[in-house]
C-alpha cells in the first residue's frame, strides 16, 4: 500500500538532492510540482520551493497563492498528500516561460488587473480552500482579497458565482449539494475520498453514515 508523504520527506527519499518531481495524490497524471529548493525549519516542516508544470511545460497552476508568486515557495508543501513521480528526469526546456493556464491571465501577477475571470480560473483559485480544506465560499472570497486575486468591487459578484458553480458541478455529479443539509441528521455534507474514489458524505460521520456516490463514477475529472 502506498505511503503518502509530505515533500520534506520526499526529499529525504530522494536523498536530499534537488531538483525532483513530486505530485499530489489528488491530482491527474499530467500535473506535477519540480522542487527546487527544501529550507527544513523543524523536521519534517519547513518550506519548499518550486514551480507546477502541466504535461512536461511549467505552467501558472499555484498563481492563487501570493507566496508562490512572490517566494516560488509551493503550497501545501507539508501535506501528506505527495508522492514521487516515477520518471524524475528533471528536463525543462532552456529559459522556459511559466506557461498560462488559463486565458484570463494576463502579463501581470496581479489579478486585479484580470479583465475576465472564467468559471476555470474561479475554480482553480478557489477548490482547495471550498472542497479539499472544507471552510466555505466566505472564507474563500476573504483569501481572494486579501491574496489580491479580486478587487473589492469585483467580490459580490464573484461570491454569487462561486456557490453557483459549485452547486451546479456537484447536484450535477453527486445529486446533492456541496454543505447542503445531510437529508437525515443536521450535519452537512461534504467531499469525501476513498480507494474507491471521490463521495459525498455526512461531516457528522461516524454518528451519521449517509453517503451519496459519484454518478460520474471518475470518468470526468474535476470542472
Amino acid at each position: 500500500m502506498k505511503v503518502s508523504k509530505n515533500l520534506i520527506q520526499l526529499w529525504e527519499e530522494n536523498d536530499c538532492k534537488v531538483p525532483f518531481k513530486a505530485s499530489r495524490d489528488n491530482w491527474s497524471a499530467e500535473y506535477c510540482v519540480v522542487v527546487e529548493k527544501v529550507e527544513v525549519v523543524k523536521y519534517p516542516y519547513g518550506n519548499v520551493y518550486g514551480y507546477p508544470m502541466y504535461n512536461g511545460k511549467k505552467n501558472d497552476h499555484f498563481s492563487y497563492d501570493k507566496r508562490w508568486r512572490e517566494e516560488r515557495i509551493i503550497p501545501n508543501c507539508g501535506s501528506y498528500q505527495w508522492s514521487l513521480v516515477s520518471e524524475n528526469n528533471v528536463n525543462e526546456q532552456p529559459n522556459s516561460q511559466i506557461i498560462p493556464e488559463s486565458k484570463a491571465i494576463l502579463e501581470s501577477n496581479t489579478a486585479l488587473e484580470r479583465k475576465t475571470l472564467t468559471d476555470n480560473d474561479i475554480v482553480r483559485d478557489t477548490w482547495h480552500w471550498v472542497v479539499e480544506d472544507k471552510l466555505g465560499y466566505d472564507f474563500a472570497i476573504e483569501m481572494l482579497l486579501q491574496d489580491d486575486l479580486i478587487s473589492n468591487e469585483a467580490a459580490e459578484s464573484i461570491a454569487d458565482r462561486i456557490e453557483e458553480i459549485y452547486r451546479n458541478y456537484f447536484m450535477d455529479r453527486f445529486g446533492i449539494e456541496l454543505f447542503g443539509k445531510c437529508p437525515n441528521c443536521t450535519g452537512k455534507m461534504v467531499l469525501k475520498e476513498s480507494v474507491y474514489g471521490e463521495f459525498m458524505a455526512c461531516n457528522q460521520y461516524p454518528n451519521c453514515k449517509t453517503i451519496f456516490k459519484d454518478k460520474f463514477k471518475g470518468k470526468i475529472s474535476k470542472f
